[in-house]
């Protein structure tokens, strides 16, 4: 499953996983959470292809995700207002208490990056088969893929070829 995932790295590390259907999987913090011990949580869920924050400037530890997981970076132009963030979490329709700040702003990371690429995931779903659509989006994303038919194609013609044989969704 391709995962969309906000960290707000500290003392108190907050991390939200959503997918690109746009399900809340998790949303959760934990004090002396390591780098370690947030990629093995995130692989729980599965494959992220956006890994985001809260502040214009990411932190190490973001980047570093990120990179290990060939993921895009969505940041903000400008930090994150408090009130931007409990927007975008309202305008989402996300009920559920959090516990924390840190879950508040890994959640509005994610969120935020959501709102990115909004656009354009609908525009992949329009346009491409179901089936396949998760992976095309991730081939964008990484920039492994051109254009959406090109992306398309290319992923059909792997899976003809018998080099990509199981599509995981």
């Amino acid at each position: 499953m391709k995962l969309i995932v906000g960290i707000d790295p500290g003392v108190t590390t907050g991390i939200a996983i959503l997918d690109t259907k746009l399900n809340v999987l998790l949303v959760e913090s934990k004090k002396h959470f390591s780098k370690d011990e947030i990629i093995k949580r995130i692989l729980e869920f599965g494959d992220p292809i956006i890994v985001s924050c809260d502040v214009s400037k990411p932190p190490i530890l973001v980047k570093k995700i990120a990179s290990t997981f060939n993921a895009k970076l969505i940041t903000p132009k400008e930090d994150l207002k408090i009130k931007k963030k409990q927007r975008l979490i309202r305008d989402f329709g996300f009920k559920e208490k959090l516990s924390n700040r840190h879950e508040r702003d890994s959640l509005a990371a994610a969120l935020f990056a959501l709102s990115e690429v909004r656009a354009l995931f609908d525009r992949i779903d329009m346009l491409v088969d179901a089936s396949i659509a998760d992976e095309v989006k991730a081939m964008i994303l990484r920039s492994e893929g051109g254009n959406i038919k090109q992306a398309a194609e290319q992923l059909k013609k792997k899976i003809m070829e018998g080099k990509l044989n199981a599509v995981k969704f």
